[in-house]
């Protein structure tokens, strides 16, 4: 459900439910996708629905739902990243890594997120929306109300900007 029903007439509780059905698989998934471990993703889905709940009256039915919930998928990603270090000594079972090689992907992982950082939010949220999510550069045109040659040559700088940052961790694992 890529945009909420625009009945007038809905009660918003209804409108969010019916959201929450639709899109709940989807916030789920986008959560995996930025990296919230699998023994946290319900938690982390309650938790984006609780603040979508919270600014449900912020949101314009005119736009489509996706990206306003993707938003706030990013910013409980971050928070949980964010305030994993007060977890540490708790790893699930499941979780478990081979010992050694954990360091060498937790550096990769480290420097992938620190590359990310580096990127300005919006260019990292359309990158977010244009790799994770399959958005064309129209559609992202569309969204921002852009003319797609700019979403394009923005998403080209963005990839070439995020190749640089990275090169010196591709070369270092090919040296190996």
């Amino acid at each position: 459900m890529a945009q909420p029903p625009r009945d007038a007439s809905d009660a918003p509780d209804a409108l969010f439910a019916r959201i929450y059905d639709a899109e709940r698989s989807y916030v789920r998934r986008t959560l995996r996708r930025l990296g919230v471990p699998e023994f946290a993703l319900d938690d982390e889905t309650q938790t984006v629905f609780l603040h979508v709940f919270r600014r449900f009256d912020a949101f314009d039915r005119a736009r489509p739902i996706r990206p306003w919930l993707y938003a706030f998928c990013r910013r409980t990603a971050s928070n949980h990243a964010r305030l994993a270090h007060s977890r540490i000594g708790f790893v699930p079972l499941h979780e478990a890594s081979d010992p050694t090689t954990e360091p060498v992907e937790s550096w990769r992982a480290h420097r992938l997120r620190a590359a990310l950082a580096s990127l300005p939010r919006d260019a990292r949220n359309e990158l977010g929306m244009y790799v994770l999510e399959g958005l064309s550069a129209p559609e992202l045109a569309a969204l921002s109300d852009e003319a797609p040659e700019r979403v394009h040559a923005r998403l080209r700088t963005t990839r070439r900007q995020l190749r640089r940052t990275l090169a010196p961790l591709k070369r270092s694992s090919t040296e190996e």
